[in-house]
């Protein structure tokens, strides 16, 4: 087993057990009165949701995922959660965050990738490097000025 995988299984639960803690305060007064770092803990929450835990059988691909791939994908989304993370606390807000269509990449990965082509999450993983640094370097010239 990938060494990794028991630092960043707690991570993730511990990041789920935080979204449980939001999401009662969010029910009783709403998201939006949620700083964005606590927004994005709902947002990381719903990806490992969506891209992890949740699995297709009817999915040729999904219908089984090797542990490396398992364990490649949930270092993608934590390693999202804490650059943009990061990247908020910058000054960027997480609408930028959200519209960045790697996100959507990261939960899509578990029915694109094949588990015989698993360095095609490199190429995700180029993509998060990229556009979170893009939102970085906007965002950091603007907390300088």
């Amino acid at each position: 087993m990938d060494s990794r995988w028991a630092k960043v299984r707690i991570e993730a639960l511990n990041l789920l057990k935080n979204e449980q803690r939001l999401q009662q305060i969010v029910r009783l007064i709403g998201p939006d009165a949620l700083p964005d770092s606590e927004r994005l803990v709902l947002t990381a929450a719903e990806m490992i949701k969506n891209g992890f835990l949740q699995q297709n059988a009817f999915d040729d691909i999904d219908v089984y995922s090797v542990p490396e791939k398992q364990i490649q994908i949930l270092l993608l989304i934590m390693d999202f959660y804490t650059k943009s993370l990061a990247v908020i606390k910058q000054g960027a807000p997480l609408l930028k965050i959200m519209q960045l269509p790697v996100r959507e990449e990261i939960i899509r990965i578990k029915t694109s990738v094949p588990n015989d082509k698993l360095e095609m999450i490199n190429d995700v993983k180029s993509h998060l490097e990229q556009q979170l640094g893009e939102l970085e370097r906007t965002y950091h010239k603007v907390a300088v000025v």
